[in-house]
């Protein structure tokens, strides 16, 4: 898919790919409840959409990325500004 390697994908994808991972990754610690923050509007916007178009990488992308979400018991994705985000991006 678009995220291996990461080579020559847009920032968006990259964004996307890596929400996946980390939602992965708190899968497979067995999390229960997450709380997901992203500076990015669009891609929260269209994970808490009830519709999503597909006709991309990014969107499904984003469908994994729901399935992953529905397998927690509580789970909130929202938006925070880049500001409030500054910890995600220094580990970047």
């Amino acid at each position: 898919m678009a995220c291996k390697g990461q080579g020559a994908v847009d920032a968006e994808v990259a964004e996307a790919c890596s929400l996946r991972r980390a939602l992965q990754w708190a899968h497979s610690l067995t999390f229960r409840r997450i709380v997901v923050e992203s500076d990015w509007a669009t891609i929260v916007s269209a994970i808490t959409s009830e519709t999503l178009k597909m006709n991309s990488s990014l969107g499904l992308i984003l469908l994994d990325c729901k399935a992953l979400l529905a397998s927690f018991e509580s789970c909130r994705v929202q938006h925070v500004r880049r500001v409030g985000n500054a910890a995600a991006h220094k580990l970047a």
